[in-house]
């Protein structure tokens, strides 16, 4: 809860490895008190020997005895180097179609005169987890490599695979004096957005049905690691909740991402579709619904596409696009909200085209 509310408790202490860690920890066991309120620790520099690296712990607790880890790398080195440190947490987790900037800082020995302390920076791949040619393939932006912050567009990073990225700082007087800090990014995978093709119809009960979920989306794109695709599953309920025809042939779940059941089948009435779309690993899910009112007689075709977002910005344009048949002609209503469509100024397009456009900050969450 920190200092707003109740104290907390720190500890710190030393990973074994180093050849003089009995020392330090003994440093530290007598610098630790009740009720270990003491949130920072000074490491005396002549305790750590030259070129070597030291990893120190921390922990903090709260009064429900929750307790949460991190650590620290430091590389003692006997010349006047810069300090450098990445913002943020240590892993940075994205998704691959994010793009993201990673930014570092670098502070300067107190010894050195203002004129020694131009610095060079460079950023590098490490390492890549799992290991592979395609995660290996990845490009530095070359406009921001050598600057301390760092731009990886979207698409760049492959989903399930961590990369780790070292900034470089190097004193420009003499490049041999530098310093190091690494970070992780973790690229996971995206979600999925399952839709439906018109969204919410009516039809006639000599129609053939068509529901058609193909433009589903995967938002890792064309660079999922994954060789499964997506896996559609149908199903189709009366508004009472009872099934909507016998299905003896097994229409509907053998049905793929288009779902076609023939004219007969449903009787006039209300039904709601729903599909869920699944993709490994996870396997992540996405699921969208339909509603189909099966009129008595021949029905025009009409139809609305679905929003291809999982949110819209409001102080976007927003863009609804319907489909009529040839020869026919539309206007569009509104059945829930405040009615914007009374107010023309709102809009960049007539009420009666197929498609309708909201100005920016028409629409509101």
């Amino acid at each position: 809860y920190g200092s707003s509310g109740r104290p907390l408790q720190y500890r710190f202490g030393l990973e074994p490895g180093s050849k003089n860690d009995a020392m330090i920890r003994n440093y530290i066991e007598k610098h630790l008190r009740p009720p270990y309120s003491q949130n920072k620790l000074l490491i005396p520099r002549n305790l750590l020997q030259n070129r070597q690296s030291y990893t120190f712990v921390a922990s903090i607790t709260n009064f429900l005895d929750e307790t949460s880890l991190d650590s620290t790398t430091v590389y003692a080195h006997e010349d006047s180097v810069p300090l450098v440190t990445i913002e943020g947490p240590k892993t940075i987790v994205v998704q691959t179609t994010q793009s993201f900037r990673m930014r570092g800082n670098a502070q300067m020995p107190s010894c050195l005169s203002s004129v020694d302390t131009a610095l060079e920076f460079t950023w590098e791949l490490i390492s890549t987890s799992p290991e592979s040619i395609l995660s290996n393939s990845f490009i530095l932006d070359p406009v921001t490599r050598n600057t301390r912050s760092l731009f990886v567009k979207a698409e760049s990073l492959l989903p399930g695979v961590n990369y780790t990225f070292q900034l470089t700082a190097a004193m420009s007087y003499n490049t041999t004096f530098f310093a190091s800090a690494l970070t992780v990014v973790s690229c996971k995978f995206g979600g999925l957005l399952a839709t439906i093709n018109g969204g919410n119809r009516a039809i006639s009960v000599f129609d053939t049905i068509s529901m058609d979920a193909t433009n589903s989306i995967d938002f890792d794109g064309s660079q999922a690691s994954s060789s499964f695709g997506l896996q559609f599953q149908w199903s189709c309920k009366t508004t009472s909740g009872g099934v909507c025809f016998e299905d003896f042939e097994g229409i509907i779940p053998s049905a793929n991402g288009i779902l076609t059941i023939p004219p007969g089948r449903l009787v006039v009435g209300t039904y709601v579709f729903t599909v869920t779309i699944s993709k490994e690993p996870g396997p992540r899910r996405s699921t969208a619904f339909s509603t189909l009112y099966v009129l008595p007689n021949n029905q025009s075709h009409v139809s609305i596409d679905s929003l291809v977002a999982l949110k819209i910005n409001s102080k976007d344009r927003i863009v609804l696009n319907g489909k009529i048949e040839t020869g026919c002609t539309s206007v569009w209503i509104q059945t829930e909200g405040d009615n914007v469509l009374q107010y023309p100024g709102l809009l960049s397009t007539p009420l009666n085209m197929t498609s309708i456009a909201f100005l920016p900050n028409t629409l509101y969450p």
